[in-house]
């Protein structure tokens, strides 16, 4: 640290300022000047070590958003999946210019409103969530490391989303999909069948392995995923790590993929060089292609969405919503119903029948209940309430 003397440009007058190194590796400074007096420079030295030693220096006026940004990138690259680190990184690059050279102090939940407000009709609602989830991330990130004593996007709320309306199929909507999958797409035909009957992600059904499948008692593990970024060695969640059940259909359909599998690979489903396929190709381009030969448009719905298609097949079934949790690997059960089961007019006609005829099952019961009203108004003590 030291408090100098600094000639101005116009080299007759001057100013003090001082400069403290906050650290040597890399090398880092705190420097401030135009004071009039040392003995200015001085006292305004002082509050800024004192704000150093209770780690709020850079709460100060001269820290830029992205220097904050910086901190905490670096935290999440060592911290988080690389595909977490990779996305934040994407939305800072791209769609926060507007923030990068500003001081902290001036960015104020004003200036913040009046940004969001500005770039509603150049961002999606999506995209403007991303950047304020990173921004008030970033912010707690340096309270919590106490360099900052407030974040300005803290009451900020979100743009509201207009949910999209994506489709899912029913079970007869299903099999034909699959009868013009398998002879149009014949490859993309096991895996489009892994996902109609057992709801498994995508990561999750190119992340099978052979030796993950148990023929002999219909059952697959499910311990790995592929991604974007590649394999990964573990699921998307720890309830997600789990045992499934395989129809008999489906197992009879691996068995031919199996034999006829043209490249000797670890790996359920594999390219020409025995390795993952890549995701995007799989729920983009090759699904596309199927949902337009069986007469949908092609966004009628994601390859994600036979997720849903496989627990609404199940609610219309008949099968307990527990048992369609531990399938997908959900944790809780509210995921399952809030996120993919609709109550489908096929399930609520089959859930009246379904009463309709236990009820029927006693031919008896509708006159014993009829009797039972009779009787009771036929009671002299009987009184009907009002």
């Amino acid at each position: 640290m030291s408090v100098r003397k600094r000639t101005l440009k116009d080299g007759k007058t001057f100013s003090w300022e001082f400069c403290i190194t906050i650290q040597k590796e890399p090398r880092k400074q705190y420097r401030k000047g135009g004071f009039k007096t040392k003995a200015e420079a001085l006292e305004k030295e002082r509050e800024a070590l004192t704000k150093l030693k209770a780690g709020k220096l850079f709460s100060c006026d001269k820290m830029l958003f992205k220097d904050l940004a910086s901190i905490y990138l670096e935290h999440i690259q060592k911290q988080f999946e690389k595909s977490t680190h990779n996305h934040y990184k994407m939305i800072y690059d791209v769609h926060l210019q507007a923030f990068y050279n500003m001081q902290i102090s001036k960015i104020t939940p004003y200036f913040i409103q009046n940004w969001v407000d500005n770039v509603m009709d150049l961002k999606t609602p999506f995209i403007i969530n991303a950047c304020l989830k990173f921004c008030k991330t970033a912010f707690n990130y340096g309270i919590k490391l106490e360099i900052l004593e407030k974040n300005p996007f803290k009451n900020i709320e979100k743009v509201k989303v207009q949910p999209k309306k994506h489709g899912h199929l029913n079970l007869g909507e299903a099999l034909r999909v699959l009868e013009i999958c398998k002879t149009s797409e014949p490859d993309f035909y096991p895996i489009l069948a892994m996902a109609v009957f057992t709801g498994l992600r995508r990561g999750e059904i190119l992340g099978l392995q052979w030796s993950d499948i148990d023929f002999n008692n219909g059952t697959a593990f499910i311990q790995r995923q592929v991604t974007k970024e590649g394999l990964k060695d573990k699921t998307k969640t720890s309830s997600s790590k789990r045992v499934i059940d395989l129809t008999s259909n489906l197992l009879q359909i691996l068995k031919e993929h199996k034999t006829n599998q043209r490249v000797l690979s670890k790996f359920v489903f594999c390219n020409r060089y025995g390795e993952p396929l890549n995701p995007s190709n799989i729920g983009g381009r090759v699904f596309k292609r199927v949902l337009k030969k069986a007469g949908y448009s092609e966004d009628f719905m994601r390859f994600h969405d036979l997720r849903g298609t496989y627990v609404d097949i199940s609610a219309t079934e008949g099968i307990p919503m527990k048992y369609t949790q531990s399938q997908l690997g959900h944790s809780k059960i509210s995921t399952t119903y809030d996120i993919y089961h609709k109550i489908l007019p096929d399930m609520r006609k089959r859930a009246i029948n379904t009463l309709d005829n236990a009820i029927n099952k006693n031919s008896n019961f509708c006159e014993h209940f009829v009797n039972i009203g009779t009787n009771i108004k036929n009671n002299k003590a009987w009184k009907p309430c009002h």
